[in-house]
């Protein structure tokens, strides 16, 4: 967050020519395209720490403390980074006006499955990859399974997410009525709503 805000200010400040923002989206592309299809670059740190601490534990002696996806840290915090870029470098390519409107739509589209997809994802991928037995190393599998796991979380998010004001409307009906009965039992007025 404070990276971001820093890189941004100093875009602002330095304020490249479009050539150079341009060269420094397609970079970041580029960048980003050769991770996902040759590997991360600090992969093999990731392996030295699998090395340093088997079995993902930390052993003090008297306590042995589980690392979880601390050995995954550098390379996700280099994919944070690099995307980060890309976020301030895309922002000098955006024409104001009508495609910035597109874009705001198709975010506030993507924002309504947020919930879902934070809630459905890891099930989702442990079945999807349990039921469709994917190789592991194979990136066209791995992107078309989570590709899958998207859209079936889209697919959910209009069971769920965006029914929001469709269950709200239920309940409090469903509650105007358990007062209603509650009403008449003690013997009370029902209030007309």
């Amino acid at each position: 967050m404070v990276a971001g805000r820093a890189g941004l200010s100093f875009l602002s400040f330095v304020n490249p020519t479009l050539r150079v923002q341009r060269l420094l989206l397609l970079s970041n592309v580029m960048a980003l395209l050769s991770i996902l299809l040759l590997g991360n670059p600090l992969s093999p740190v990731r392996n030295e720490l699998h090395l340093m601490f088997p079995g993902n534990y930390l052993d003090l002696g008297f306590v042995r403390i589980f690392l979880g996806d601390i050995p995954l840290l550098p390379e996700d915090l280099l994919l944070g980074a690099l995307i980060g870029l890309l976020i301030i470098t895309i922002r000098g390519e955006i024409k104001m006006g009508a495609a910035i409107e597109r874009m705001a739509n198709f975010v506030r589209y993507l924002a309504g499955a947020t919930f879902t997809l934070y809630l459905f994802h890891v099930p989702l991928l442990y079945f999807m990859s349990a039921w469709l037995n994917i190789d592991r190393t194979s990136a066209l599998e791995i992107g078309t399974m989570a590709l899958m796991v998207f859209v079936f979380c889209i697919f959910l998010s209009y069971l769920g997410e965006r029914q929001v004001a469709h269950y709200r409307k239920f309940f409090l009906y469903l509650f105007d009525r358990i007062n209603a009965m509650r009403s008449l039992r003690k013997g009370g007025m029902v209030s007309a709503r």
